[in-house]
C-alpha cells in the first residue's frame, strides 16, 4: 500500500475588497517568526491605478495593478484587487490564479486551498508518496515510489440530465521521483456546477493512491 507524508493541493475562492493603504504595513509572518512589510511605491502602482481608472472593467489592467502591488509586497491589496476583478469577470481563470498565489504569499493556506481549481487551474505538490516500508510490499520496493509519473484527478458532484452524478477530470502525466515527490500544474475543464471537489493523485484517472488532505 502507498503512504503519504505530505500532500497538498491548491484550489481558490472568496475575498473582500478594501481600499489601498499608503504606508508600510505588515503583510505576513514567516514560519521563523520574521515579519515582512510592504514597500513604498516607486511609481508602478500609481501608474497601474491610473491605467485602471481609465478602463475600470478591463481584466488585463486589473491584473496589472495586482501584479504591481505584489511587486512591492502589498499582498493584501493585491488580493483585494484580484477579488474586485473576479466580481467583474467571474469566469477569468487568471484572476483566480493570481489571487491564489497571493493567498499563499501571506500564508493564508486555507483560503488558497479553496480556490484555483474553481477556475480550472490546478496545482498539486506531492511529497513522499511512497510504498509502505514493510510487509506485504516486496523488500526491493519498500519505502520508494516505483511509478515514474503521477496524474491528478479532480472529482466533484455535478448535475447531468437533471440528476446528480460524480464527474472525474484528470490531468496529464507529471514526472515523479523515486522518493515520491512531484509537482502537478495544469488547467482542467470542470463541469458546472462542481460541488465539493476532491483531488486524487495516482497512476491514472481510475487508479489512485492518495487524496488531498491527511
Amino acid at each position: 500500500m502507498f503512504v503519504t507524508r505530505s500532500l497538498s493541493a491548491v484550489v481558490l475562492l472568496t475575498g473582500t475588497w478594501f481600499a489601498p493603504a499608503s504606508g508600510q504595513n505588515p503583510e505576513y509572518r514567516s514560519p521563523a517568526g520574521v515579519t515582512y512589510v510592504s514597500q513604498p511605491d516607486t511609481g508602478g502602482v500609481a501608474r497601474a491605478e491610473s491605467a485602471l481608472a481609465a478602463a475600470p472593467r478591463e481584466v488585463a489592467r486589473i491584473i496589472q495593478l495586482g501584479l504591481a502591488q505584489s511587486a512591492i509586497r502589498r499582498y493584501h491589496e493585491a488580493i483585494a484587487t484580484f477579488t474586485r476583478g473576479i466580481a467583474i469577470a467571474p469566469d477569468s481563470g487568471m484572476l483566480y490564479r493570481w489571487r491564489g498565489h497571493r493567498y499563499l504569499s501571506v500564508r493564508q493556506l486555507d483560503s488558497a486551498r479553496g480556490e484555483l481549481s474553481s477556475a480550472g487551474h490546478l496545482e498539486v505538490n506531492v511529497k513522499g508518496l511512497v510504498l509502505l516500508d514493510g510487509d506485504p510490499v516486496p523488500p526491493a520496493l519498500q519505502g520508494i515510489n516505483p511509478i515514474p509519473n503521477f496524474v491528478a484527478v479532480v472529482s466533484c458532484q455535478t448535475i447531468m440530465g437533471g440528476s446528480p452524478t460524480v464527474s472525474n477530470v484528470a490531468t496529464g502525466q507529471f514526472p515523479a521521483t523515486m522518493s515520491g515527490d512531484s509537482r502537478i500544474e495544469a488547467n482542467v475543464t470542470l463541469p458546472s456546477p462542481c460541488f465539493a471537489p476532491i483531488v486524487f493523485v495516482g497512476l491514472s484517472a481510475t487508479t489512485w493512491f492518495a487524496v488531498t488532505g491527511e
